[in-house]
């Protein structure tokens, strides 16, 4: 049971009943129902995500810190703290995702990493690397469902 999905539904509060198999199926493809035990329906009705968010319990907090310094360290940003700016953040993943648009519409421009890339819109030599994308392709969305 994830953090999120046991306040949401504390187990001592709900039951859980599996959703029904369609014809043909071995399993469900369906989450199971949350339904409230009895007497504590108005209490379930009052756990809402936005109400998790206004209260931000130590626990919640800890989680995004946890997640934001992950995500900071698969884009090499050894600097990275919990203090940083928002615009410096957002500066660096605009020029990330600058430098990696130019890759993708001209293979033999340079490369710039999340750390290395330049300030400007624009990519100079002399910010980034000069690695080839069959060595250091960039990142490919994933495809649509």
């Amino acid at each position: 049971m994830t953090l999120r999905d046991a306040w949401l539904n504390p187990p001592e509060w709900t039951n859980r009943v599996p959703e029904v198999v369609p014809l043909g199926m071995a399993t469900s493809p369906y989450p199971d129902r949350i339904v409230a035990k009895p007497g504590f329906e108005k209490e379930l009705a009052q756990r809402t995500l936005t109400k998790l968010y206004n209260q931000r319990p130590a626990w919640l907090a800890q989680a995004h810190a946890t997640l934001d310094a992950a995500v900071a360290a698969a884009y090499g940003w050894a600097d990275y703290s919990a203090a940083m700016p928002d615009d410096e953040i957002l500066r660096r993943l605009l020029a990330l995702n600058l430098a990696q648009n130019l890759q993708r519409s001209s293979p033999s421009a340079p490369i710039c990493s999340p750390t290395s890339a330049p300030s400007s819109a624009s990519t100079s030599a002399s910010t980034c690397s000069s690695t080839s994308a069959s060595t250091n392709p960039a990142p490919q969305a994933a495809p649509s469902a």
